[in-house]
């Protein structure tokens, strides 16, 4: 039994007794549960976002002892996060795949970080390997300029080499953008569009290993749905939001 829990893959069934099933829930699930928690206490709308990663909530605790004498819920969590975000120049990305593993892409720099807008900048490591999904050599220099907002269910990654020359666009699907107090946050699923910067095809990678986690039954229909369609609309407007992307960053640089 002990050897077959670590050899096994994610959803294999190694006996037959109690089922326990492990939900991770998405930015929208965690503003339900605020919404349901704030009809007992004064509840902040992004409270189960902020607690995600955090032991210390001392500040949430201060900050929603205000809440209590506001009338204006929205208003008041929206300044909470603006001012949350300002305070920032480098965030971590966390990306969690419907498995449960948890990535951590690093540290990046921060060009621009507002909640309808977050540009983002990652030195990448050279020396060897090949660029995600692209089948480019990663050379020392290169960067990922990353474009989203908060909410988002797709962030548009422009590698660009060290003179900001780019080298292709990478778009990752995911659940809506998460914004922790010190992390972009989401959970990755699993199909991706790429595109090589001087070709005129994009296309779509990994749609095994997003099949393969609704045929465990991972993923709910709704978000089936929500996947299928997004994956149609950019694979239409890669090179598009990759131009857009790496226009902020270059004007956020100077």
């Amino acid at each position: 039994m002990n050897h077959a829990s670590k050899s096994s893959t994610p959803y294999t069934i190694l006996q037959e007794g109690e089922c326990i099933t492990e939900i991770m829930l998405n930015g929208r699930a965690k503003l339900l549960l605020d919404n349901v928690r704030n009809n007992v206490m004064p509840t902040i709308m992004g409270h189960h976002t902020y607690k995600t990663l955090r032991r210390n909530t001392a500040l949430l605790d201060l900050v929603e002892s205000f809440l209590s004498h506001c009338s204006d819920r929205a208003r008041f969590s929206a300044e909470f996060m603006k001012q949350l975000m300002s305070k920032k120049y480098r965030v971590g990305i966390i990306h969690i795949k419907p498995s449960g593993e948890v990535i951590k892409l690093g540290n990046a720099d921060v060009l621009k970080l507002e909640p309808d807008d977050v540009v983002l900048m990652r030195r990448l490591r050279g020396g060897g390997g090949f660029l995600d999904g692209l089948g480019l050599p990663k050379e020392e220099g290169d960067m990922a300029i990353t474009c989203s907002a908060i909410g988002n269910e797709y962030l548009t990654h422009v590698y660009v080499d060290h003179a900001w020359r780019p080298k292709g666009i990478y778009i990752n699907i995911n659940t809506p953008i998460e914004f922790t107090g010190g992390n972009i946050l989401y959970i990755d699923l699993a199909v991706d569009i790429v595109k090589r910067w001087s070709s005129t095809e994009a296309r779509v990678i990994d749609y095994d290993e997003y099949k393969s986690y609704v045929n465990m039954g991972a993923l709910p229909s709704k978000l089936q749905a929500r996947v299928e369609k997004l994956m149609n609309e950019l694979l239409g407007n890669v090179h598009r939001l990759g131009e857009e992307c790496l226009n902020k960053a270059k004007e956020l640089t100077g």
